[in-house]
């Protein structure tokens, strides 16, 4: 889904259970319904939370796009079972401990942590250094997956706040950008406009007032040059990493491969 089509498909359906949400009580003829309803969003939510957990530590194979998909679904399946615990509904077909019932407003609260838990989950953990990139840039990247790399790099690339990283970050997700056969990319990392993107005319890297010479961010930019025009151990060979759009005449000498 596109960058910007993404926001608005989570924020209509977040209009839309809510509405639906204000709404469901009424629409539970029986208590039981009103258990097999949170249930069922239960173990979707459980589903795919899960789903994203277990990439997160290994026991799944990482795919970019089904991780985005599932914490998506994950936040929006968050904000629907508590409408679901009714009078009535400690009895039956549940596991639900009674002090749900008995001290509501604790539980309120802890729903409502949850949701944030969840939104924070999904939203704003793109930022600071996207170290995930480097080993399949900076390093050769022995056992990685080059397609999901590669749909990893855009991935950062759309959903990234890159307003909070530091200099050196762009000249890592160049790399991997080359590396991955997208060296239109890589020159958009290189070039972003962005806070910690900035050289002043004396050719440092500016983070802040307090850092004002940054070089990591200028050490990063020259290997990341130098990896674009050498070429690197397995790759295409050399200039692999400048686009062939015809608007870059790229002329250099001495350059060796990187690692």
């Amino acid at each position: 889904m596109h960058q910007f089509a993404r926001p608005a498909f989570i924020a209509a359906c977040t209009l839309a259970t809510t509405l639906f949400a204000l709404h469901a009580q009424a629409q539970f003829a029986k208590p039981e319904d009103a258990i097999k309803y949170r249930r069922a969003v239960m173990t979707v939510m459980g589903t795919h939370f899960g789903r994203v957990a277990g990439m997160a530590n290994g026991k799944i194979a990482f795919d970019p796009k089904a991780a985005a998909d599932s914490a998506d679904i994950a936040l929006m399946m968050s904000t629907l079972p508590f409408v679901a615990f009714i009078p009535g509904t400690d009895r039956g077909d549940t596991k639900a401990e009674p002090k749900i019932w008995t001290e509501q407003d604790k539980f309120n609260a802890s729903a409502e942590q949850m949701q944030e838990n969840m939104a924070t989950f999904t939203k704003d953990w793109a930022w600071e250094h996207p170290a995930l990139l480097g080993a399949y840039g900076v390093l050769p990247g022995d056992g990685i997956d080059p397609q999901i790399m590669a749909e990893t790099v855009r991935r950062v690339r759309s959903s990234w706040d890159f307003t909070r990283v530091w200099g050196w970050d762009f000249p890592v997700c160049a790399m991997a950008a080359a590396r991955t056969g997208q060296p239109d990319l890589a020159i958009d990392f290189l070039t972003m406009d962005a806070p910690m993107n900035r050289y002043l005319a004396n050719g440092v890297n500016f983070q802040r007032d307090n850092v004002p010479a940054y070089f990591p961010g200028n050490g990063g930019l020259l290997a990341t040059v130098g990896m674009m025009t050498g070429g690197w151990t397995g790759g295409p060979g050399p200039m692999a990493g400048w686009p062939k759009n015809g608007q870059w005449n790229i002329r250099a000498e001495g350059f060796t491969e990187w690692i």
